[in-house]
């Protein structure tokens, strides 16, 4: 809207949707259990992404990107979360790259915040966002984030994810490789991807925000 002319930056206030982080607290008692139902082994490492299986998502991307590390990492397992139009597409896409023993689609699911717990990196593979709450739920529960550059992405993250670029599978590839080799992650990293999240975009915050804007409009008249 400012590039276009349409109006003064000064006219413009972006306000965040906001997360209950509290849905998204460590919960490591979880983590066996949830990675028992995904059909993985202890050994394994999980990449984990949700979404609808849309177009804009691009989960042909992440396939083609998990195809590319498959080969050098066996103990590599992909889980994607959601349903759509595209998922009889994109289960013949892993069936055609020989990979139905560890690509799953695991259709709609109630129980992202254990999901996200049984995971080891959280990957979007989206060509078009608008504000991924999903990134911040990931990083809430401490997980590492593995995204392309859609919009909204840096402004949730920070520097505190690995971003590269739309549409790129073997960028994609690439930085999941590097995430994969920083495993397992550690306690303050967890930390410090949870602490962006409450401090930024926690439900509370986004309400003070909002609160004070409006005493700040009330005292405008």
């Amino acid at each position: 809207m400012i590039n276009s002319g349409a109006v003064q930056a000064s006219r413009i206030i972006v306000m965040p949707n906001g997360i209950d982080t509290s849905r998204f607290a460590l919960k490591a008692s979880v983590r066996d259990s949830v990675r028992k139902d995904l059909l993985v082994d202890a050994g394994d490492i999980v990449l984990l992404s949700v979404g609808r299986l849309v177009p804009e998502k691009d989960h042909a991307l992440l396939i083609r990107a998990f195809s590319l590390l498959y080969t050098e990492e066996p103990r590599l397992r992909l889980r994607i979360a959601g349903d759509g139009p595209l998922r009889n597409q994109l289960q013949d896409d892993i069936a055609a790259m020989q990979l139905c023993e560890v690509v799953q689609l695991l259709g709609t699911r109630q129980d992202i915040p254990d999901l996200l717990h049984g995971a080891d990196i959280f990957v979007l593979s989206s060509q078009i966002e608008g504000m991924p709450l999903v990134i911040g739920e990931a990083m809430a529960t401490g997980l590492p984030v593995v995204a392309t550059d859609a919009a909204g992405v840096r402004e949730i993250a920070g520097n505190l994810a690995t971003i590269t670029p739309v549409g790129d599978a073997a960028a994609l590839a690439q930085a999941l490789r590097s995430a994969v080799s920083r495993l397992p992650t550690t306690p303050d990293q967890c930390a410090k991807n949870r602490k962006r999240i409450t401090s930024h975009f926690d439900i509370r915050v986004i309400a003070d925000r909002w609160l004070i804007h409006y005493q700040h409009l009330t005292e405008g008249f």
